[in-house]
This record gives structure tokens, C-alpha cells and sequence, in this order.
């Protein structure tokens, strides 16, 4: 049983740490795992502005899209897969072969295991969309539905309900809008034909030729919506049931003669562009990575990706040996004087012409979270496995080169995004520092966001028994408050923990304001929602927030607060900052995009 379901009126407004959201089940407002020095300093904070924020993105009314609920409903009885709906039918586990020794033996084992992981994967998300599903037809019978909020330790901020939200997948996301219509307007029009073709996956272009690219699929759009089924076109999309519904909207709004008098209720959202190094950048006012992450304004985005992609690709030439001759090559790897430099050598030559987007990609967005080399090197592998480029698959037919060019290119990677990201990464190991020190004195990390909300890492080492039983052998899990904290943990959590408090006190400011300006808005973390005629309004809002949360001494204050509780520690200095003027965000076009 769910106990937590979308509301059918607005949430109770916060007026505390346990007071708010739904009328019956009580809920506090941090999701605290039983960190008790985190609900007592929550207790003793003032946090209004948190309470706020927090009741703004609850006050937003939505609506089940009730056409592309029926369309999900048909597709899902008929056992269709399309848009990302999952397979009814299990995949055949391999039988055993007729005749086999030890080694076909092992590999059929291994094989088989893979399939009945796979099929148990296709079991869980046949659950969760059934149970999406018919949630969403309990509640198409009501005009506005509501969902509470609140926070994680770090401060993000989430909706209550865990199954039908906008924060869940595309087929969430397609099923919702807005419970208020308002009329779309000219750049309402636009921004929504922008809104589809980022949701397409053309979002690498002028905001301009991203309307442009529905103007010339116009056809397709029409054909996607008047026959979903046999017109797959909005199926190829990266959100193909959001894609969907843009284009039913798109539809109705020229049909009706009038788009810019033609009253919507979709939303469109405009995303960070790898949020947390724009965090990163901002904090050590980084020049050349703010600028590769849009804080500074261009006629083009900027791809974070494809810039550290252009980057490893030339060190890979650089490095590889094309050498005619394999006397030539011979040369080449003798004049190397170490066993690294042989191995470079060979990697660079089994993966020149091979490294694309998608090789770095995971990788990048990762390193906001603390990627370790082991971590960058599997993401590295796993892509190279999965690349359905054939030439790519024979040339690491041995393991043994797979992972050493794994290593190789996990290496190129993370030392080019430090090329590029040279003061976040400054910034980033600094507050990995303060919190190795903190760890010392056998304290938990602690720090107060820009709105003044308390935040307690709850990472401790956890102390593990067994108890033996007739059935099996139980394992009991300790993690009480007493426990010594994990010194490690505290460490490489801690630089993405203080990112993400920053970048939800982004939100709920960007919040508090949209909704002091009666503007509908909501958020998934760094992706910011609203109405297509307010789409101009909020650029403005979620810049002039982001300016103003920085135009703050964060890590100056952070540093006199933590040498005011830790008298005895000798903290490090601040890495100096770089050159990037905060205010150019205003004028960044591509900030969010």
C-alpha cells in the first residue's frame, strides 16, 4: 500500500520541520535516515525562506493528459514497446548444450545468469508501469491534482508521491500538465516548438534552428498525432511520450487558427547545461570552464561533451602511431623509455578514429559526483563494450587490450576535463580537504546552505551482524548516530553534497520568485518548468537567482565558520579565483537552454 499519493487539494503549507504537506500521514520535511543531530538542528534553524520555497513548488496545480494516457493504455495492453514501455515477454534462457566440457559449461552459466538478471530487471518496470499507470487513471477524473515536497540531507527537493510525479520517466512526464490554461502567445508558440525539439534530441543548435527543425518536420508531427501508432517519428525522440505531447499541443494550437490566442496547459522546461560544473565554475569564477558550460554568452551552445571529446582525440593523434611499416611502428615503441609510454602507444592506436561523444560523456558528468579512476575506467569499458561499431568490437577481441585502452582513455579524459575545469577542480579538492579534517575530529560534515538550511552528512561505519537462524543466517545492519564517522566516505562525499545544496537554494530562490510573480513553476533538480508564455520571464528570474546566489562569500563564509567550530584545525586557504564575471550569466543565452 502507497501511502503517499498525489493530493486532490494543495498541501499544507511548511510552517516547520514536521508541520506541512499532507493533512493525515505526517511527514517531516527532510528525509533525515535517523541522523538525530540532523533533526535536532533542524529544529533550531530558521528557515523560512526554505519553508517558502518549498510551498511555492507545492502550490502548482496539474492535470492527467488524459489523450496520451489512452494512447499509453492501448500500447501497454497490446504489448507494444514503444516509448520506452518494457517487453511483457521474458527473453529464453539458453539451454545447455547437448555435448560440453567445463568451459562451455561456465559460459552457458554466465550466459544464463544475464538473461534471468535481465528478465528479473523486465519484471521490476513491468510493476512500476503498471502501477504509473493505473494511478494516473485514478486520478484523470480530477480537474487539479497536487504534489508535496520535501527535502534529502543535502537540501534537494523532491515530490512525496513516488510513483506519479514529474520528477519519475517519460512516461510520467507525458501522462502531466497543468492544471491552468493560459493563452500560448507568439513566443509561447515558439518556445514550445524549441521545447520539442529538445526533447527530440536536436539541442545542439540555435535556439532559432531548434524551431526551425519542427517547422521542416511539421509533417511528421501532424503524422505522430493523427496515427501514433503507425507514424513512429515521435518514437525516435530522446523523451518520445513528451514528444508526443508536444505535438498533439503543437497541433491543436495551429488547427485552432490562432496558436498565439490558443489556451495551453503544457509545460516546457529550459535545463541547466551540466549543472553541477556551472556550480563548479561560478564558485571558482572558472573563465574557461564557465565559458565550455554556457555561463558566458555565445552565438552557439556550448557542449561541455564534445569539447573534452575534441581535446582527447587530439592527444590520441598525437600519441598514435600511423605508421606505414611495421618497422616504423617498431621504432616508435622502442623509442618509448617506459612500459607506460609502450602501452599508451598501443591504446592509442587501438582506439584512434573511435573515440566519440558517448566515450566521454558518462564519464564528465560523473566528475561532479567524485568519479574515482576505477569508477571513470569501468564507465570507459562499459561504453566501449556496448559500441555496435564493428571495427570498434574486433579491435578489443582480447581483453587485456580492452582494458588497456580503458585506462587510457579514462586517464586522457579526467586529465583534459582538469585542463578545462582548472579552478573547479581547485575548488573541488579544497572542500575534499576541509572535509578529511573535519573527519579527523570525529565529527560528521556540516554546513548551512544559502537559505540558511542545516545540512549533516550521515555517513558513519556501520557495524554488521549475523544472526543464525534454522532458515539462514540474517544480516543486522547498525548505523545509530553513536557509530564512528567514515572518514572516507565523509571525504568523497562531501564536494557533489555541497554542489547539490547549492544547486536546490538555486531552485527554491528561482521558486520563491515565480511564485511572488504568480507565475506556474516547477523544477526536477536543475531543470526549471513553466507555462510557454513564461518562458521569457523565467530566464530572466532563474539568471538574476543564480547572479545573486553567488554574488555571495560562499566559500569565504564557509571557512570562517569552520574555523570558528574547529579553533584547533588548520584549515587550508581558499584556491585563488579565476576571472569569470558572474554577472555575464544575465547575458548568456544558453545558460539553460
Amino acid at each position: 500500500h502507497i501511502r503517499h499519493l498525489p493530493m486532490v487539494i494543495p498541501p499544507l503549507p511548511w510552517t516547520s520541520s514536521n508541520d506541512g504537506g499532507y493533512l493525515l500521514n505526517k511527514l517531516s520535511i527532510m528525509r533525515t535516515h535517523g541522523c538525530k543531530s540532523q533533526v535536532t538542528a533542524l529544529e533550531q534553524a530558521d528557515m523560512t525562506e526554505v519553508y517558502n520555497g518549498l510551498n511555492a513548488l507545492g502550490s502548482t496545480g496539474w492535470r492527467i493528459n488524459e489523450e496520451i494516457l489512452d494512447i499509453q493504455t492501448k500500447a501497454w495492453d497490446a504489448g507494444l514497446t514503444v516509448g520506452d514501455l518494457p517487453s511483457r515477454e521474458d527473453f529464453e534462457v539458453p539451454p545447455p548444450p547437448a555435448d560440453f566440457g567445463f568451459k562451455e559449461w561456465n559460459q552457458q552459466r554466465n550466459e544464463g545468469s544475464k538473461v534471468k538478471q535481465r528478465n528479473s530487471e523486465l519484471h521490476s518496470q513491468r510493476c512500476d508501469t503498471i502501477i504509473k499507470l493505473n494511478q494516473a487513471e485514478e486520478f484523470k477524473k480530477f480537474d487539479e491534482i497536487f504534489f508535496g515536497w520535501n527535502l534529502d540531507f543535502r537540501g534537494r527537493a523532491y515530490p512525496v508521491p513516488p510513483n506519479l510525479n514529474h520528477l519519475g520517466s517519460d512516461i510520467c512526464r507525458g501522462v502531466l500538465k497543468f492544471s491552468e490554461k493560459m493563452p500560448l502567445t507568439e513566443k509561447g508558440f515558439y518556445w514550445l516548438k524549441v521545447n520539442l525539439a529538445n526533447l527530440y534530441g536536436a539541442d545542439k543548435m540555435s535556439m532559432d534552428d531548434r524551431a526551425k527543425f519542427v517547422d521542416k518536420n511539421w509533417d511528421n508531427v501532424v503524422a505522430s498525432v493523427e496515427d501514433p501508432f503507425n507514424n513512429l517519428w515521435w518514437n525516435q525522440g530522446d523523451e518520445p511520450w513528451q514528444c508526443l505531447a508536444v505535438c498533439k499541443e503543437l497541433k491543436l494550437a495551429v488547427d485552432s487558427g490562432d496558436p498565439a490566442t490558443y489556451e495551453s496547459d503544457l509545460f516546457v522546461s529550459m535545463d541547466g547545461s551540466c549543472n553541477g560544473l556551472q556550480h563548479y565554475a561560478a564558485l571558482g569564477r572558472d573563465l574557461e570552464g564557465g565559458s565550455a558550460v554556457n555561463l558566458t554568452p555565445m552565438d552557439l551552445p556550448q557542449d561541455v561533451y564534445t569539447g573534452v571529446m575534441k581535446r582527447v582525440v587530439e592527444k590520441v593523434e598525437q600519441v598514435s602511431v600511423r605508421a606505414s611499416t611495421s618497422r616504423e611502428v617498431n621504432r616508435t615503441v622502442t623509442e618509448a623509455n617506459t612500459m607506460q609510454q609502450i602501452e599508451d602507444h598501443q591504446a592509442a592506436r587501438d582506439i584512434y578514429g573511435l573515440v566519440d561523444r558517448k566515450v566521454v560523456k558518462q564519464t564528465i558528468m560523473t566528475s561532479v559526483y567524485g568519479v574515482t579512476f576505477i569508477g571513470a575506467r569501468q564507465q570507459v569499458t562499459n561504453i566501449l563494450q556496448l559500441n555496435s561499431n564493428s571495427s570498434l568490437r574486433s579491435s578489443f577481441a582480447p581483453r587485456s587490450l580492452l582494458a588497456t585502452a580503458s585506462t587510457y582513455l579514462a586517464r586522457l579524459t579526467l586529465g583534459c576535463l582538469d585542463e578545462m575545469f582548472s579552478s573547479a577542480r581547485q575548488t573541488m579538492a579544497w572542500l575534499a580537504d576541509v572535509a578529511s579534517i573535519v573527519a579527523l575530529q570525529k565529527q560528521p560534515m556540516s554546513w548551512m546552505t544559502p537559505l540558511n538550511l542545516p545540512c549533516v552528512q550521515p555517513y558513519r561505519r556501520k557495524r554488521e551482524r549475523i544472526v543464525k537462524t534454522i532458515v539462514q543466517d540474517i544480516l543486522l545492519v547498525d548505523d545509530e548516530d553513536d557509530l564512528p564517522v567514515s572518514a572516507q566516505k565523509q571525504r568523497s562525499a562531501f564536494p557533489p553534497n555541497y554542489i547539490h545544496s547549492l544547486d536546490s537554494s538555486h531552485m527554491l530562490k528561482t521558486a520563491i520568485e515565480m511564485k511572488r510573480r504568480e507565475i506556474p513553476f516547477t523544477a526536477v533538480h536543475d531543470s526549471y518548468w513553466c507555462h510557454p508564455a513564461n518562458v521569457d520571464e523565467m530566464n530572466v528570474v532563474l539568471r538574476e537567482k543564480f547572479v545573486e546566489l553567488y554574488e555571495q562569500p560562499l566559500l569565504e563564509d564557509f571557512l570562517v565558520d569552520l574555523r570558528r567550530r574547529y579553533p584547533g584545525c588548520d584549515f587550508p586557504d581558499l584556491p585563488e579565483k579565476g576571472e569569470l564575471d558572474i554577472n555575464d550569466i544575465k547575458k548568456s543565452r544558453y545558460f539553460f537552454q
